[in-house]
């Protein structure tokens, strides 16, 4: 079964593809594989600097965006016990 992607997505996925096949060849069965490696693989993709992150790892900007969201509640939490 092929997937087909919506043109806008295409060179996202292709550009990931091009991460994965340095450590699994096209044709490769995954079954063969084992939930290590597949975690290694993870864990090098999300630590290469991505342009349409402006030049910044995914794990980084996550952490980043999760510290401010913990910050934002923090704030809230503060304001409501202000209220009262």
């Amino acid at each position: 079964m092929r997937i087909l992607y919506p043109l806008w997505e295409r060179g996202l996925s292709e550009c990931f593809n091009k991460l994965i096949r340095q450590y699994i060849f096209k044709k490769t069965n995954f079954d063969t594989f084992d939930d290590e490696f597949m975690k290694q693989v993870q864990y090098k993709i999300n630590r290469i600097p991505k342009k349409n992150l402006k030049f910044e790892t995914p794990k980084k900007l996550f952490y980043k965006k999760v510290a401010f969201a913990g910050l934002m509640y923090a704030i809230s939490v503060l304001r409501f016990l202000q209220l009262k």
